[in-house]
C-alpha cells in the first residue's frame, strides 16, 4: 500500500545519468567506519574489532566498465566516460542480491523507481560480478520473466527460494527502492497490496545462513529499520534517520549513481565501498537542500556495529 509525502513534487525529477568509471564495490573499507567513531567501552571495542576482522575483504570484485540497461530494455547512450567498454566480469557464485521496488502511487514515481531499479541491476550484473541467477528482483509492474510482482507473498517466496543457494560464506545484499511508512509502532515498506513491517524482513533475512549481509533501505521512514535489522556481520544503510522523516527522499538517486561514479571513490583505489557510497549520497542530498535554502527532510544513517544505533556520517 502507498503512503508518502512529497513537498517538492516529482515533475522535476532528474533523470539519473550513469557514468562508467568504477571497477568494483567493496565493503572492505568498512573498517574506516568503525575507526572513525570513538569507542564507548572496552567491550564495544572488542566487538567492533571482531566485526572489523570478520567482514574485512568482503566483495572486492573487479568489474569492467559497461553500459547500463534502460527501463525499456534498450541500452542507454554512453556518456563521455563510457566510451571504453569492457566485457562483463566473471560472476561470483557467493554473491546474492534482492531488489525490492515497491508501490509507487503515481506515474512519476513509477518511472523513477523503474529507472533506479534497472540501473541498480545493470551495475550489479554488468560491473560488479553478480550472476543473473543470483538476483531476485520484485517490482510494481514486472516487464519480463526475471522480475516478479512486489507483493508480500512474492517477497516471502523470493527469500525462501534463496535458502537452498545461500551459504554461510555468501554475501547477501538487500535493496529497497520506494516509499515507506511509520505509524509510531511499526515501520513498513510499501508493497503492492498488504505491506511487510521491519520485523518480518528481519525474520526473512535471518532465516538465511549468510553471515555477511548489507541492507540498503532507500525509502521514506526507513530509519526505523536500523534497530529492527541490525546484527553481527551486517551493514544497514537507510535514507532517513527516523520513521518521522516521511517525505520522498532523494537518497536513492545518489546511492545508486555512486556505484558507477568516479567521484564516489574517495580514495581513488578503483573500488567503491559501502561507506564511500553512503558518504557520497549523503553529501549530495545535503548539498541539494542547502542550494534550495530549505531545511533537510531526510538524514541518511549507516549502522555497522550491530548495536542498532545508526550514524549520519561514516
Amino acid at each position: 500500500m502507498v503512503h508518502h509525502r512529497d513537498t517538492e513534487g516529482t515533475e522535476g525529477a532528474q533523470r539519473v545519468e550513469w557514468r562508467s568509471s568504477l571497477r568494483a564495490i567493496s565493503v572492505s573499507s568498512v573498517s574506516a567506519v568503525v575507526k572513525s567513531r570513538p569507542p564507548n567501552t572496552h567491550a564495544k571495542d572488542m566487538k567492533r574489532s571482531f566485526i572489523q576482522s570478520f567482514i574485512r575483504g568482503w566483495l572486492a570484485v573487479v568489474a569492467a566498465c559497461a553500459l547500463t540497461p534502460g527501463v525499456d530494455g534498450q541500452t542507454l547512450q554512453p556518456s563521455p566516460l563510457t566510451q571504453q567498454t569492457a566485457a562483463r566480469p566473471p560472476a561470483d557464485p557467493d554473491k546474492f542480491a534482492v531488489i525490492l521496488s515497491g508501490a509507487s502511487g503515481e506515474e512519476a514515481y513509477a518511472k523513477q523507481f523503474a529507472r533506479w531499479t534497472a540501473d541498480l541491476r545493470g551495475a550489479l550484473v554488468e560491473r560488479l560480478g553478480f550472476a543473473e541467477s543470483n538476483l531476485k528482483i520484485l517490482s510494481e509492474n514486472p516487464t519480463d520473466k526475471t522480475t516478479t510482482r512486489a507483493t508480500a507473498d512474492e517477497v516471502r517466496r523470493a527469500f525462501e527460494s534463496l535458502r537452498g543457494a545461500v551459504t554461510q560464506e555468501s554475501t547477501l545484499f538487500v535493496f529497497f527502492i520506494g516509499h515507506g511508512s511509520f505509524d509510531g509502532k511499526q515501520s513498513k515498506f510499501n508493497l503492492v497490496g498488504p505491506d511487510l513491517h521491519a520485523g518480518e524482513y528481519r525474520d526473512l533475512i535471518g532465516a538465511l545462513p549468510a553471515r555477511r549481509v548489507v541492507i540498503v533501505n532507500m525509502s521514506s521512514a526507513s530509519g526505523e529499520f536500523v534497530k529492527a535489522l541490525a546484527g553481527r556481520g551486517r551493514i544497514i544503510v537507510t535514507a532517513t534517520r527516523s520513521g518521522q522523516e516521511q517525505n520522498a527522499p532523494r537518497f536513492a538517486e545518489h546511492f545508486v549513481k555512486s556505484l558507477t561514479e568516479r567521484e564516489a571513490d574517495a580514495d581513488q583505489n578503483g573500488r567503491v565501498s559501502v561507506l564511500e557510497a553512503f558518504d557520497y549520497a549523503a553529501r549530495l542530498v545535503a548539498e541539494h537542500y542547502k542550494r534550495a535554502g530549505r531545511l533537510a527532510t531526510e538524514h541518511a544513517l549507516l549502522e555497522d556495529s550491530g548495536d542498532g544505533v545508526g550514524h549520519e556520517r561514516g
